[in-house]
């Protein structure tokens, strides 16, 4: 018994430090080693160096190693690069290393926050691209600074589209701004400082897209031959705005030069060309209510229409994903804005509820309705500023941008199952592109060192998982969760990569792997929050609330894409990986419902860390809250007497007559209950809050 406790506490004491595999032969070697000079029984101590033998010796040994498992593997995950569509996921575009740190790291330091420019909001809102250089017409804005002058425009539902357009014109102006040439800059700034010029990124929001191209070759532009690029595309594009309003679409394309009319020799880099909207042969079809669908057949662009230097044609990928980054940051602060204002309506909702003392289950409903938008703009608001911040200190990616920006359609989920393992994502690669012998040790040194982290992140997660809650209190029990679930993605991306067979399931498994990642992401945004304001006490119940959503989407996600596995011996293992113990994550019930509709709805430090942030309000809320404040007192004795049974339960303006009537209210205080009345249905019927304010 006494040995079996040792091998147990040893077991323990290794996975729950996540010991390497040089740390762990050598424990067991010492405790087998005891076990033969103290132990008992030969038989046993046989078997046990049978055993350890048989597992540590050949993951120890790096020849035998290769030999007899390395070489197998890499047999087996050629064969599986060999049927991918398209070139393997690369690695290189992955997560930054900063982002993935700050994403994973308890110790990381905070980011480094750039000096705000306060520049009033009707100055930069007269200005069409605000993060322009005054020189330039714009407002000089950081990222920081325009985040707040769209939540101030997308506040008003009436100003929406000017804010759309806003964060489109001032994206585009970025990409001209970093990336175009001297000559482009010249030509296209002013345009697009003046609004002369207004720019749309169409990259594909459909599964599996990618495979249009460009050839370099001769034709025809504005009656003169010239060097261009003959493209073949179709791309379905999600978009927001008129396509009246829009001159160009940024197209990226693959290049290739068959030719080598170009030097040096263009070799399958991706470029981004700028293609009028109204260029013969591009044809435009509407798809529903806000998708447009582009599509062209051998249409030749010029070379001067590829955003950059004519050297550097094929490396538009830097150029593509600092776009998406903007655009991913300009429509997070439109929906921070827009959830603010569900906040805002959902407060007033459950105010008048209360005022009126609406049935329960009303009341129910409108609690529900009022921490879900709380939770909804707590969230957007984190992401919002974690991206801000990302953007000013230059370590935002793609995919970083990507996941924050969740909502949208478009997700480059290629690059995100290629960014879960991205050592061995790496080696991959590598053993496509190299021959065999120069592959076999890079493949064998990355795959090792990667799957013993992801065995012992899990075994950790799963540790973890049994002691939810009791060894770490406040935040360290989410930081608990945030190790748990980073085990699981990477068990998802593992598993991944042996099924890319992929997109053949309507993007099943890619949509549960993104979701996952997209919470995670949003998890990590309010813990680095929560740390940047100090740790603050007051903060701890609406965090715990928001991470606690955070983590039940989390376990539906993961349940999803167990579910979308189609071999049922594969569902049961990465249900067992995934989930060990269940769901954790419990659904409040309606007393947790209540007590945080009570902090939201009552003066305090969550109120004031919820709403300190919003907009102003407009004038009809504001006349509301007013009116019933003023009428609060007499509403309140109003309703003393129907409970004392005075009053009969009915209309209110019944009610209020019959009031007056028998002397309980004064014709002031019955004005007031009528004013606040008459404007609590204006706001009803005007949408009720979130929905359409």
């Amino acid at each position: 018994m006494l040995w079996l406790l040792l091998f147990l506490t040893t077991s323990l004491a290794l996975a729950w430090h996540r010991a390497g595999l040089r740390l762990t032969t050598a424990a067991y070697a010492a405790l087998l080693l005891a076990y033969g000079v103290f132990g008992g029984s030969l038989a046993l101590f046989g078997l046990g160096l049978l055993i350890f033998a048989g597992v540590f010796v050949p993951l120890s040994l790096p020849t035998l190693r290769e030999e007899w498992l390395t070489r197998p593997l890499l047999d087996h995950f050629q064969r599986r690069l060999l049927s991918l569509r398209g070139e393997p996921a690369r690695a290189a575009d992955s997560v930054s290393a900063a982002a993935n740190r700050l994403m994973f790291d308890e110790g990381s330091a905070p980011l480094p926050v750039a000096p705000a420019m306060e520049i009033p909001a009707a100055d930069a809102a007269q200005s069409r691209v605000p993060r322009l250089p005054t020189a330039l017409g714009g407002s000089g804005l950081d990222a920081r600074g325009l985040r707040r002058l769209l939540l101030t425009l997308a506040s008003d539902p009436r100003n929406l589209a000017a804010a759309q357009r806003l964060v489109l014109a001032d994206a585009s102006a970025q990409i001209v701004l970093q990336h175009a040439s001297e000559a482009q800059r010249a030509a296209l700034l002013p345009q697009l400082a003046a609004g002369h010029q207004r720019i749309r990124l169409a990259t594909d929001s459909r599964w599996g897209a990618g495979s249009d191209r460009g050839v370099i070759g001769r034709g025809v532009w504005k009656g003169r031959e010239t060097l261009g690029l003959l493209m073949d595309f179709d791309v379905l594009i999600d978009d927001a705005l008129s396509a009246d309003e829009v001159t160009d679409y940024l197209i990226p394309v693959r290049v290739s030069d068959p030719e080598s009319l170009l030097q040096p020799e263009v070799a399958g880099g991706v470029a981004l060309v700028r293609v009028p909207a109204t260029l013969s042969g591009l044809q435009r079809r509407r798809v529903g209510a806000h998708s447009l669908q582009l599509g062209a057949r051998q249409l030749f662009v010029c070379l001067e229409r590829v955003v950059g230097e004519s050297a550097g044609i094929g490396c538009g990928d830097t150029a593509m994903h600092s776009l998406q980054i903007a655009l991913a940051a300009g429509r997070l602060a439109i929906r921070s804005a827009e959830a603010s204002a569900a906040l805002r309506g959902a407060s007033l909702d459950l105010r008048l509820a209360d005022f009126y003392r609406l049935p329960c289950a009303a009341s129910s409903s409108a609690r529900r309705a009022l921490v879900e938008s709380a939770l909804d703009a707590y969230g957007l608001d984190t992401l919002s500023l974690l991206l801000a911040r990302l953007l000013d200190a230059g370590l935002a990616s793609p995919h970083i941008a990507a996941l924050a920006d969740r909502a949208g359609a478009g997700l480059d989920i290629e690059a995100l199952a290629g960014s879960l393992l991205p050592k061995i994502q790496a080696c991959f690669s590598a053993a496509a592109a190299k021959p065999y012998g120069v592959a076999l040790p890079l493949f064998d040194a990355a795959f090792w060192d990667g799957l013993g982290e992801v065995l012992s992140h899990q075994t950790h997660a799963g540790l973890q998982a049994l002691s939810d809650g009791r060894i770490g209190g406040g935040i360290g029990r989410h930081r608990q969760h945030l190790e748990r679930y980073r085990a699981a993605l990477a068990c998802c991306g593992d598993a991944l990569l042996l099924e890319r067979a992929a997109v053949n399931n309507g993007g099943a498994a890619e949509t549960a792997l993104a979701e996952t990642y997209a919470q995670t992401l949003s998890l990590v945004a309010a813990l680095q929050a929560h740390v940047d304001a100090g740790l603050p006490r007051n903060d701890e119940p609406l965090l715990d609330a928001y991470c606690e959503r955070c983590c039940r989407r989390i376990e539906e996600a993961l349940d999803s894409f167990v579910q979308s596995q189609r071999r049922r011996r594969r569902r049961i293992g990465l249900q067992a990986l995934l989930l060990p113990l269940g769901r954790l994550a419990r659904k409040p019930d309606d007393a947790r419902y209540a007590q945080l509709a009570g902090m939201i709805q009552n003066p305090g430090p969550v109120r004031d860390r919820l709403f300190a942030a919003l907009p102003p309000t407009e004038a009809s809320i504001t006349r509301l809250v007013d009116a019933l404040d003023a009428a609060e007192a007499a509403q309140r004795r109003l309703l003393q007497q129907v409970d004392a049974g005075v009053l009969k339960p009915g209309f209110p303006l019944e009610q209020i007559v019959e009031a007056l009537r028998l002397n309980i209210v004064d014709a002031k205080q019955a004005d007031a209950l009528r004013a606040a009345y008459n404007l609590g249905e204006d706001w009803r019927l005007a949408g009720s809050g979130g929905a359409k304010r």
